[in-house]
């Protein structure tokens, strides 16, 4: 799931991506990398947001912004989990 909310006006977006797995993470990377390429050139992240447990290969990937201090992984809370 990828919902994206757009604030013309103050030049801001956010994108919220749900994925099942890692493997899916890796999927849609690797299907979206040559439109987020094109994207990156008019935009800047500000902030990387990820919750739950990332395998090390969606880690590796995000490595850039959790380095610089942009983005977080935070992992889920043990034993809870309820769809």
């Amino acid at each position: 799931m990828v919902h994206a909310f757009i604030d013309e006006k103050a030049m801001q977006a956010v994108s919220i991506q749900l994925y099942r797995h890692s493997e899916d993470v890796l999927s849609h990377w690797q299907m979206s990398d040559a439109h987020i390429n094109n994207v990156s050139a008019h935009c800047t992240v500000e902030r990387l947001e990820v919750y739950g447990s990332p395998s090390a290969a969606v880690a590796a990937g995000l490595a850039p912004f959790l380095r610089d201090g942009r983005g977080f992984i935070m992992p889920p809370l043990t034993g809870f989990s309820r769809f």
